[in-house]
């Protein structure tokens, strides 16, 4: 069992005494695992561009389409499709939303939204954020702005570059069983801006920043205190959804089926392919077959390939 969800079991039960959480709410994080099973249908929808209709050809063009294979970057639908809007200003109520689903906390915060929030400005939260506030707040990735008597949240304010990197590094740091050393903070903060070029620390984040800094974030090792250093298999990619790599050796799209052999092992792993599939650096799933993947599974199933 990864250690981040270990932590979940803790918060959940920690909040169970305290009254404040439904059992069914707190294990939402990892009962999908255990009982989604593939629907016999035909071969699933498989997006090998851009998901979204503002962000073909956008640098981060495969950085939202993970995101959104993940349920962690939703997207708005419009009449003519679903949009990014990737150079809209992100508030703290978004990032609220996408640091919360990227720890697998979603279920917990839709049971939240409902209850009474700890912050002076609690009527002023949107219900959407309102769950997603309280969990980033009670694991501390995102923490209150001063208030009179009480916290505020500020759910519609807008985030500075700087402010979102160390909610993205807290985000990593979490559970990470002791405390990073500077120097591996310097490099987690690093791995976490690769891509973005220079940013003045104060500017505005938008959508299309966040989308990277998001799957940087979903991707970089985390620090053991038992190791004694980074470990970069360890990441909240692999702990909080699934990770399999290896050899494409087969793909039965009709059953939703694909086989792969990791390297190093004579079988392959078979995995089942999620309603919709969303693929990158391939035109379809034929062509995958003898290619080296990633799958990136969500509750089980694979809903991100990408050819190595």
């Amino acid at each position: 069992m990864s250690r981040l969800t270990t932590k979940a079991m803790a918060m959940a039960l920690a909040l169970l005494v305290t009254g404040g959480t439904p059992a069914w709410a707190a294990q939402g994080r990892w009962l999908g695992l255990f009982f989604q099973r593939p629907a016999l249908v035909a071969g699933p929808p498989v997006i090998t561009g851009s998901p979204f209709l503002d962000t073909v050809d956008h640098p981060a063009e495969g950085d939202f389409a993970l995101l959104l294979a993940l349920n962690i970057f939703r997207g708005s639908r419009t009449p003519d499709g679903l949009m990014a809007q990737p150079d809209e200003a992100v508030t703290r109520g978004e990032l609220a939303a996408v640091v919360v689903r990227m720890l697998g906390y979603d279920q917990v915060a839709d049971w939240y939204k409902d209850q009474s929030l700890p912050f002076e400005d609690a009527a002023e939260i949107p219900s959407w954020a309102a769950g997603y506030a309280r969990v980033a707040s009670q694991l501390g990735v995102i923490r209150g702005l001063p208030g009179r008597e009480k916290p505020r949240f500020e759910a519609g304010r807008k985030v500075a570059f700087r402010d979102a990197v160390t909610v993205l590094a807290r985000a990593v740091e979490l559970d990470a069983g002791g405390e990073w050393p500077e120097a591996e903070r310097d490099s987690l903060r690093a791995a976490l801006t690769a891509r973005l070029g220079e940013k003045e620390g104060g500017e505005v984040l938008t959508r299309a920043e966040l989308a990277v800094l998001a799957a940087n974030t979903l991707r970089v090792g985390r620090y053991s205190a038992a190791a004694g250093g980074v470990d970069p298999g360890d990441t909240l990619l692999r702990s909080v959804f699934g990770v399999i790599e290896g050899t494409a050796t087969e793909v039965d799209a009709a059953e939703r089926r694909l086989y792969v052999r990791p390297a190093g092992q004579a079988q392959a792993q078979r995995a089942y392919l999620a309603p919709q599939v969303f693929l990158r650096g391939a035109r379809g799933l034929g062509d995958i077959v003898g290619q080296r993947v990633s799958l990136v599974l969500r509750d089980g199933l694979v809903t991100f390939i990408e050819v190595r």
